[in-house]
């Protein structure tokens, strides 16, 4: 009981009572600190929507300065460096068990050779490991990354990837290839919202010119991205935590909080 309940108490018992249960029935109310409404949580306005309702605004915006980091900022890349190295190491060995160990040896040798730049990558520039370290430092930075199997007659096997980034999903596609379907976000999904095409901007080889985006069926894409949320329909960056000063991410926390102060 403070100075002032005190007071009004030795003036009238009746109205120090009173405002001792209402002092009660206030403090129900404050069992969470993240819930009040006080000094320090006064700026925090927040509200419950939909995951991709929240994220489409913000996710070009934080993949950009996810990105400006990338390329400008050393403590960004001392956690992106040392992120992708410790997933992907030295790559994915494939150890085959077919019960034949001639056999086994034999898929074995043909990874080997498969994995090869000539004879995973379509574009011929990457081998398997150095598209699995991209993989990851795509999905650190931009959120995620898409992979697109091709069958072609090149190569070893006629069994190819392509990667595209995500700023390649044609966003501004609404009209879905099939009926009774929604694009969102680039990507078309059926009535249960399992993705079932992704619609590909085109471009010319100076990369500023687009031309009609190209459906592709979701059976010959990967999709690596990380959902946190059963409304998440697209990525979202993974850096889009933390301050820019001195942290390794961009939207940093709400004033009086940030940093870990209170």
């Amino acid at each position: 009981m403070n100075l002032i309940d005190r007071i009004v108490g030795w003036f009238s018992p009746e109205a120090g009572a009173q405002r001792e249960a209402w002092r009660q029935v206030l403090q129900e109310y404050r069992n969470y600190d993240a819930g009040s409404h006080g000094r320090a949580n006064a700026n925090w306005r927040v509200f419950n929507q939909s995951a991709e309702y929240t994220d489409r605004y913000s996710r070009d915006t934080v993949r950009a300065r996810a990105r400006d980091l990338e390329r400008n900022s050393d403590m960004a890349n001392s956690v992106i460096g040392p992120f992708v190295r410790n997933i992907v190491g030295k790559g994915l060995v494939l150890q085959a068990e077919t019960g034949n160990d001639t056999l086994n040896k034999e898929i074995e040798k043909l990874w080997k050779v498969w994995c090869k730049k000539r004879n995973c990558d379509v574009t011929g520039t990457q081998s398997l490991n150095q598209m699995l370290r991209m993989a990851v430092r795509r999905k650190k930075v931009d959120g995620g990354i898409l992979f697109v199997k091709r069958y072609t007659s090149g190569g070893v096997l006629p069994f190819k990837l392509q990667m595209f980034e995500v700023d390649e999903l044609d966003a501004s596609q609404i009209a879905p290839k099939h009926k009774g379907n929604r694009v969102i976000g680039g990507i078309e999904y059926d009535r249960f919202n399992a993705p079932v095409g992704y619609w590909i901007r085109q471009y010319t080889l100076d990369g500023m010119t687009a031309t009609e985006p190209v459906y592709l069926k979701a059976s010959d894409v990967i999709f690596y991205f990380s959902k946190r949320r059963p409304s998440q329909l697209r990525e979202m960056s993974d850096m889009s935590q933390g301050d820019r000063e001195g942290q390794p991410g961009m939207a940093g926390r709400r004033q009086g909080i940030r940093r870990g102060r209170v």
